[in-house]
């Protein structure tokens, strides 16, 4: 008897939870709310001042202005002038510098001139001593010193004191015929020692300067003071 209303119960207290869920009767959890996905029909409004710095920024930025060239960059000297020409400078009694600037055009203009042919030849520097007032090469003794194909420029060692030299830049051929393509200036190394001319005015390290009252001078000065 107790076991079918023990029974019945259940059947009635199933049948209610049945029923319940069905027309809503029970409360469910509540779950998150899933985020819209939709695309909000208009943005928010900017200000006038964050859009203005917002534009700033996307705006290309202006490159950083160019460096002032500097005065060495300014007014640099160029390697090459387009000349055909040799510059002989003196460094001291026992050394000559000498720089140059040879132009192909003209080199095979002057190597067609003299008919000569120029592929199988090396380039030369010759160096002539004048002393004593030769006017030109003939009679002259000279040097040669080889060079490379790329120099355009070069010290020339073993000269002597009180010469006058000057230079011409050219090739040998296999033959030995020297072809010049450009002669420089005439100069003349000093002499190699103390001058012997002296003056009140220059005289040696020894003499007491303050109180100098005679000695040995140059011909000059003694010829001056004689007529004073």
């Amino acid at each position: 008897m107790q076991f079918w209303a023990v029974l019945a119960a259940a059947a009635l207290a199933l049948a209610g939870i049945i029923l319940a869920g069905r027309f809503g009767l029970l409360e469910k959890p509540a779950t998150p709310a899933e985020p819209s996905r939709r695309r909000p029909e208009r943005w928010p409004e900017r200000s006038g001042a964050l859009d203005t710095e917002f534009a700033r920024e996307l705006a290309p930025q202006d490159a950083p202005p160019r460096e002032k060239p500097t005065y060495e960059a300014e007014y640099a000297v160029p390697s090459r002038y387009g000349d055909n020409a040799v510059v002989l400078m003196v460094r001291d009694p026992e050394w000559l510098y000498v720089y140059w600037e040879i132009q192909p055009v003209e080199a095979q203009r002057e190597a067609g001139r003299l008919g000569v042919d120029l592929s199988d030849s090396t380039p030369v520097l010759r160096v002539y001593d004048v002393t004593g007032g030769t006017a030109d090469e003939s009679g002259a003794t000279f040097r040669d010193i080889i060079l490379s194909e790329y120099a355009d420029r070069w010290f020339v060692s073993a000269m002597k004191p009180s010469h006058e030299y000057y230079a011409e830049v050219g090739r040998v051929t296999r033959s030995g015929r020297f072809v010049p393509f450009a002669r420089s200036n005439r100069v003349t190394t000093p002499p190699a020692g103390v001058s012997p001319v002296t003056s009140p005015e220059w005289p040696p390290l020894e003499w007491p300067v303050a109180g100098y009252v005679g000695g040995v001078s140059s011909p000059e000065y003694l010829g001056k003071a004689a007529h004073r």
